[in-house]
């Protein structure tokens, strides 16, 4: 039922399936995938914390950073990649996504970093060479602006020497 979209009846289906089988060990995890794609993302929360406590593996961790990700909590994102990492040293999505984070947050030297570790163990993970371009171009573009603002605000800072006048801001880009 996933597969073809139809989440409601994934959802019925799953719950029955827990009610005859105790020991169905990814039914959080795939609960998870349901509330997810239904959009009832505080449903999605528990369930994956309920998978985590039954079966802790990299990718449940690696499912609670993408949702804090997603929510913008960069702080516990970053705490559950690491956890998945530290379950799973050579998971190369759990690597890419604390990548993607700190690429996310602008701090690019950590993003290579990381982004790096993986080629370490698996020097073929193509999704990862895409985003060493975009980590490097992103970083590239940011340190130009830099730069041409701290040469216009220096500009600015002779100008007022000169003249104890002010250059409009279009004459000194």
């Amino acid at each position: 039922y996933i597969e073809l979209k139809k989440y409601d009846e994934a959802e019925k289906e799953l719950l029955t399936e827990q009610k005859i089988n105790k020991d169905y060990k990814t039914l959080h995890r795939e609960m998870a995938i349901i509330y997810k794609q239904k959009g009832d993302f505080e449903k999605q929360e528990q369930e994956l914390k309920k998978e985590l406590e039954i079966f802790p593996c990299a990718n449940t961790l690696n499912d609670l950073g993408e949702f804090y990700f997603l929510k913008q909590d960069n702080n516990k994102a970053e705490e559950f990649f690491k956890k998945a990492i530290e379950l799973e040293p050579k998971n190369e999505v759990c690597w890419y996504n604390l990548s993607y984070l700190y690429w996310r947050d602008n701090k690019f030297d950590i993003a290579i970093e990381m982004a790096e570790k993986i080629l370490a163990f698996n020097p073929n993970y193509e999704p990862i060479k895409e985003h060493l371009v975009e980590i490097y171009t992103s970083k590239g573009t940011l340190s130009r602006l830099n730069e041409k603002y701290q040469e216009s605000e220096i500009n600015f800072k002779k100008s007022l020497e000169y003249t104890n006048q002010p250059i409009p801001i279009y004459e000194r880009l």
